[in-house]
């Protein structure tokens, strides 16, 4: 049920002609917004779970992020929605960048930003960077 709830509230969305600070313009970063647990957009305090942009990324850091997720924890899905932003990568929606060394962490924040902006999402109540 879970997954089902995750793809209704997904958004996608497309950040057009974007220059990065190496100097690469993409012409289309389609990204999508999952809402992965707690209240839905625009009902409750945003918590942003960065992790690169990168699906298929994980890391121990994350895995121990879910200790701290759950009713009566420290991040209690029922007061907050949390968020992901996700560029598709190959694995995932059979799209690709020719590099991603081409984004720096500014860049990645920059495309949070538009997205949030677009969306007519507030500032995140907190962010979670997992790199």
């Amino acid at each position: 049920m879970q997954a089902v709830q995750n793809f209704i509230q997904s958004r996608n969305i497309e950040i057009t002609n974007f220059e990065t600070e190496n100097g690469v313009t993409y012409i289309t970063i389609p990204l999508f917004l999952k809402v992965l647990y707690g209240k839905p957009l625009y009902s409750a305090p945003i918590i942003l779970l960065n992790r690169g942009l990168i699906p298929e990324k994980t890391n121990k850091q994350f895995d121990d992020f879910h200790k701290i997720v759950g009713k009566g924890k420290f991040i209690d899905p029922e007061k907050y929605t949390l968020i992901e932003f996700v560029i598709p990568t190959d694995d995932y929606l059979n799209l690709a960048f020719e590099s991603y060394a081409d984004f720096s962490s500014r860049d990645k924040q920059h495309i949070i930003d538009l997205a949030l902006e677009r969306l007519e999402l507030p500032e995140p109540f907190a962010t979670f960077k997992f790199d």
